[in-house]
């Protein structure tokens, strides 16, 4: 008895360093392949790298973004949301911390933590 076992090409590529040419591995089982294809993309979703920017305001000065902040904060939402990836600021002041949260092409949260609230 002969068992036909569908059979495809897998490319794969250098996560560390992506510069290098990526590989062609031959023939390998379909099923096998579109597992690795799967928990490659899992990985990729589960995967959390850099969301974003934190910092403190000066005594004195409040925790609400400044002007550069906002712009700051634009440039997250331009480079990460196209990723998919939240993104966030938080700004940590005298009294509270102001934060700022966004994911799926919209702010998700604003607010501030009073530091007496604890």
């Amino acid at each position: 008895m002969c068992l036909m076992v569908p059979r495809m090409d897998v490319q794969v590529t250098d996560r560390v360093n992506p510069s290098l040419a990526p590989a062609t591995v031959a023939n390998v089982p379909l099923g096998l392949a579109l597992m690795a294809s799967f928990t490659s993309q899992a990985g990729d979703y589960l995967t959390i790298q850099y969301v974003g920017e934190w910092h403190s305001h000066p005594k004195g000065v409040s925790a609400r973004p400044s002007g550069d902040d906002e712009g700051v904060f634009a440039y997250l939402q331009a480079h990460i949301e196209p990723t998919g990836s939240p993104y966030a600021m938080f700004i940590c002041g005298e009294v509270d911390t102001w934060f700022r949260v966004g994911w799926s092409g919209c702010i998700s949260g604003e607010g501030t933590i009073d530091h007496a609230a604890g």
